[in-house]
C-alpha cells in the first residue's frame, strides 16, 4: 500500500517540477532564472526548494497597500488526498519602501537569490 502512495506523490511531484520549469519560464523570461528541487532525508518526507536568481536591477514584489499594485509572488500548493504541508513556505524577509508610480507602499526582494521553502509528508 505505501509502494502505491510513493507512487502517487513521485508522479505528483515530477508533474509539480515540470509544471513550474514552464511557467516559470513563460512568467519572468530573462529577468529571473528559476529552479525547482525536491529532496527527501526520511521515507515520506519531501522538501520542496523553489529559488529564483534575480537578474540585476529585478524585484519581487510581496503585498502592498498602494492604489495601483505590482503583481505579487503567489505560491499555491493545492491540496491532495496523497500528501500534507508540515508548514507554511519559508520566504525571506521582505523590504517595505514608498513607490511613487504605485502610489502607496509595497514589499519587494531584490536580493541576487530568492529561496523558498516547504515540508510536505505523503499520507
Amino acid at each position: 500500500m505505501l509502494d502505491c502512495y510513493t507512487k502517487h506523490m513521485k508522479r505528483i511531484i515530477l508533474l509539480l517540477v515540470l509544471l513550474v520549469s514552464v511557467v516559470s519560464k513563460a512568467q519572468f523570461g530573462d529577468l529571473a532564472t528559476v529552479e525547482f528541487s525536491v529532496s527527501s532525508d526520511k521515507q515520506g518526507v519531501y522538501e520542496l526548494v523553489f529559488s529564483m536568481k534575480l537578474a540585476e536591477g529585478a524585484y519581487v514584489y510581496g503585498s502592498s497597500d498602494a492604489l495601483i499594485t505590482p503583481p505579487k509572488l503567489v505560491l499555491n500548493l493545492d491540496s491532495s488526498k496523497y500528501y500534507s504541508p508540515l508548514n507554511a513556505w519559508v520566504i525571506p524577509p521582505f523590504k517595505t519602501k514608498y513607490v511613487e508610480d504605485f502610489e502607496g507602499n509595497v514589499t519587494y526582494y531584490d536580493g541576487e537569490e530568492l529561496v523558498v521553502k516547504r515540508t510536505i509528508k505523503s499520507t
